[in-house]
C-alpha cells in the first residue's frame, strides 16, 4: 500500500510520533509505516477520531446550513443529503460493484452533430431556389464552411473522442480521477443538490485524511443517486 493509505492509520493511531524530516512514524518501530492491509500496531485514538467527525460537523453547517438571516434571504447554499436518506438500488452485493466504471459518454456529442447536421439541411432548403452562389466570399460559402467545421469537430468527439472516467470502484476504495479515496478514510457521504437555471448533484464525501471530496454533476457520468450511494455503503461494512 501507498503513503497516502498508511496514513489514513497513523493519523488516528495512539502510536503516531512526528518529526520534522520523517513526518509522521511508529513510535513504536521508530519507523515509518510499512504494512500491506492492516498495522499489528494500530491502536486507535478515539479522542482524535472524535475531533475529526467533530471536524467534519462543523464543516458540514458551515456549507449547508442557514441561518435566519440567510433564510430571509432566499439563500442559495446547496441542500445535502446524507446516506440514510437513499434506499433501493439495483445493486445488492458487494462482488457486483467491483470493477464499475462512471464516466461521461458520447450521447451529447450525438446529439450535438445531428442538430448541427440538420440546421446546415435546413439552410441549404431556405437557399435552394435562391440558386447557390458559391463564390468564396458569398453567404452560403461561409456559412456552409462554418457548419462543416462544427459538424466534422462533433462528429470527431460523437464517435472518436474517450472520456476518462471519472469514478471507478476498486477492492480498496473508490478512484474519482485520479485519486483513490480508501474505504477505511470515509467518514460520511451523500448527496449535494445545487438548484437554479440548471439543477446539478454532486456526490460528496467527507474524509479523515482530505475533508470534503466532491465529483461534480452526477448526471454527467450517467451515475444514479441511489446506485453511486449504495455502492459504497455495500463496500463498507
Amino acid at each position: 500500500m501507498n503513503r497516502d493509505y498508511h496514513l489514513i492509520y497513523c493519523k488516528i493511531c495512539t502510536n503516531k510520533a512526528i518529526d520534522l524530516k520523517r513526518g509522521t512514524y511508529c513510535s513504536l518501530t521508530n519507523k515509518i509505516a510499512d504494512f500491506n492491509d492492516n498495522c499489528e500496531n494500530f491502536n486507535k485514538n478515539e479522542v482524535e477520531v472524535s475531533k475529526i467527525k467533530e471536524r467534519i460537523k462543523k464543516k458540514k453547517e458551515a456549507l449547508y446550513s442557514l441561518n435566519e438571516i440567510e433564510k430571509l434571504l432566499s439563500n442559495n447554499k446547496p441542500k445535502y443529503s446524507d446516506s440514510s436518506k437513499f434506499k433501493r438500488s439495483q445493486y445488492k452485493y458487494k462482488e457486483e460493484t467491483l470493477g464499475l466504471i462512471f464516466k461521461k459518454d458520447n450521447f451529447d456529442d450525438y446529439l450535438t452533430a445531428i442538430a448541427v447536421f440538420t440546421m446546415y439541411l435546413v439552410f441549404l432548403m431556405f437557399n435552394y431556389d435562391k440558386g447557390f452562389d458559391l463564390s468564396y466570399d458569398s453567404t452560403v460559402t461561409i456559412v456552409s464552411v462554418f457548419f462543416l467545421i462544427v459538424f466534422f469537430y462533433s462528429y470527431k468527439k460523437a464517435f472518436y473522442h474517450k472520456y476518462k472516467p471519472e469514478i471507478t470502484v476498486l477492492e480498496n476504495g473508490l478512484l474519482i480521477k485520479d485519486k483513490t479515496i480508501f474505504w477505511e478514510d470515509i467518514v460520511e457521504y451523500g448527496i449535494e443538490y445545487h438548484t437554479g437555471e440548471y439543477s446539478i448533484s454532486n456526490l460528496v464525501i467527507f474524509t479523515m485524511s482530505s475533508g470534503v471530496i466532491r465529483v461534480t454533476d452526477l448526471s454527467e457520468i450517467k451515475a444514479g443517486e441511489k446506485d453511486i450511494i449504495q455502492i459504497i455503503k455495500l463496500n463498507l461494512q
